[in-house]
């Protein structure tokens, strides 16, 4: 373990990812409030690593991944468990939140007890890394699944004996790293069913639920039948149940504590108000680690107001965080009836870290949001009471549990908490907590950005007059206006269709070319020999 975390610090250091002077410390947030915003804008410098483009396009990146995964065969190795991902069309001035955010996000969609980064392969200057899929409990047929939603690597874009080689030993395992962090983090941008979001594949890709369903023989006789699938969690109990985590055992040894955050207060202590009203929290330690879940309404009243009704368990939006056993954090988001939805109410709860404005996701809100794991908070019902407000019980053993659940120390349970996550994010990727939020949520918007004929030349592997040429017989109007005036194209619309229909343009403006070269040379040899 040592020597892992050693290699991954000097990876990181030399991309410049990590900054030698005016640093974000960790110990400058945990336990104490922040700014997250300030953090997102980043330290006053960052400097970038001068790196050129020694690979040209995808098919040599693939030529070198099948000689590593050659390599890797002779030395005995089981191949069929390495998977790579790439940088090659990632500008340089992206690659080094790039690398940060790789080792970040795989192991937080990792169930092992390890921090295990991906690794680069040797001779490609950190442009393809590559990682063993039993690292993270991941299996073949989870990645699979996810990788089929790759849509860059796709015949007849990608063709040759190299991914003929690769087929053969790790079916689709080389994908794009930008597009798989991006795609990963963000449950919401799945346009098919939930269950198949790339977060949810590996993260779950080891868990069983065994349901009963009723089976007709031939009869017409029905009995039932257990049925095992192997899915992510569809509730809020499903979520506890495959974290280990038992409200029962919290309430019996009365260990669960919490604190209502008032309307207006939400955010003072990291500048990011989530929650529009007061919202309740609540802390149960759970077997593998920790577990909080919050409870949001559309208004504070009746029941639903925590000032006055403190321990009601009920919400209409809630967000589950749980510490996983590499000690990094994975997120849950559910309605009201506890089922789990990809992105919350905005009417309850919204980001305020997005660019866009874009409703609260799972996954990439929860992680950007959470800059240090879990963010401190202002107990409303603390200070009321220190404030000289009585708290009314009628029986004696409901002011205990009211003591105990609001009055507790919980600022402690949070800084504990805040140092797992430090010490996690560290092992990852070299960073601090705030580094690490800083240089993800600047991959993110990086990658988000419409592309510009640069970025579609890179993405491409061509130049500026192949990319006119090619693309000008085309009939889609966002291409022809791209060459007309350099209107950028939305990244969802490029990944959708734009990305492929552009390469085949290119792939038959090259293959034209060729086809006049030959004819042209062999005039020419004709010409001589009469």
């Amino acid at each position: 373990m040592r020597l892992r975390v050693t290699l991954v610090l000097v990876t990181v250091l030399t991309s410049g990812a990590v900054v030698a002077q005016e640093r974000f410390k960790a110990a400058d947030v945990i336990g104490q409030p922040f700014d997250v915003q300030k953090i997102l804008r980043g330290p006053p410098r960052i400097p970038l690593r001068n790196e050129g483009d020694h690979i040209k396009n995808v098919n040599e990146v693939l030529d070198l991944v099948a000689e590593d995964l050659a390599a890797q065969k002779l030395s005995g190795i089981d191949v069929s468990r390495l998977r790579y991902v790439f940088l090659h069309s990632i500008p340089p001035h992206m690659r080094a939140s790039t690398r940060s955010a790789l080792p970040f996000w795989v192991n937080s969609m990792s169930r092992s007890d390890e921090v295990v980064p991906p690794q680069p392969v040797p001779n490609t200057e950190e442009m393809v890394y590559r990682l063993n899929i039993d690292d993270y409990e991941w299996t073949p047929e989870a990645w699979e699944k996810v990788s089929g939603q790759d849509p860059y690597l796709r015949a007849p874009v990608v063709q040759g004996q190299a991914i003929t080689f690769i087929k053969q030993n790790i079916g689709n395992g080389v994908v794009r790293a930008d597009w798989f962090i991006y795609h990963a983090s963000d449950p919401s941008l799945t346009r098919t069913k939930a269950d198949d979001a790339p977060y949810y594949v590996l993260t779950y890709a080891r868990t069983k639920f065994t349901s009963q369903h009723q089976v007709r023989d031939t009869r017409g006789n029905t009995t039932n039948k257990a049925v095992v699938e192997i899915r992510p969690p569809r509730n809020g109990q499903e979520f506890r149940d495959v974290w280990g985590v038992s409200l029962k055992d919290a309430l019996d040894f009365r260990s669960d504590r919490g604190a209502v955050v008032n309307e207006g207060d939400s955010g003072k202590m990291t500048g990011t108000p989530v929650a529009f009203n007061a919202r309740l929290l609540r802390y149960v330690n759970g077997k593998i680690g920790y577990y909080w879940q919050t409870f949001d309404n559309q208004a504070s009243v009746g029941d639903r107001d925590y000032a006055e009704n403190t321990q009601n368990f009920e919400g209409e939006a809630n967000e589950y965080i749980v510490q996983g056993l590499n000690h990094l954090q994975f997120y849950f988001l559910s309605d009201g009836q506890g089922s789990r939805v990809e992105f919350a109410d905005p009417r309850i709860v919204r980001d305020t870290t997005d660019n866009l404005h874009r409703p609260l996701r799972n996954g990439v809100s929860c992680a950007i949001c959470h800059v240090v794991g879990i963010n401190p908070f202002r107990s409303y019902v603390r200070q009321t009471t220190e404030d000289g407000v009585e708290n009314h019980h009628t029986e004696q053993e409901s002011l205990r549990r009211f003591n105990r659940f609001h009055l507790s120390n919980v600022d402690k349970i949070v800084q504990r908490n805040q140092e797992d996550y430090a010490e996690a994010v560290e092992r990852c990727n070299g960073l601090t907590p705030q580094e690490n939020a800083f240089q993800f949520h600047s991959f993110r918007t990086g990658y988000a950005k419409p592309l510009d004929k640069a970025q579609i030349c890179r993405e491409l592997a061509c130049t500026v007059d192949e990319l006119d040429a090619s693309l000008s017989v085309g009939v889609k109007r966002r291409l022809n206006h791209l060459l007309i005036t350099d209107t950028p194209v939305p990244r969802t619309t490029w990944e959708s269709g734009l990305y492929a229909e552009s390469a085949l343009l290119l792939m038959e403006y090259r293959k034209g070319l060729a086809e006049k070269k030959n004819k042209a040379a062999t005039a020419k040899v004709a010409g001589r020999s009469t």
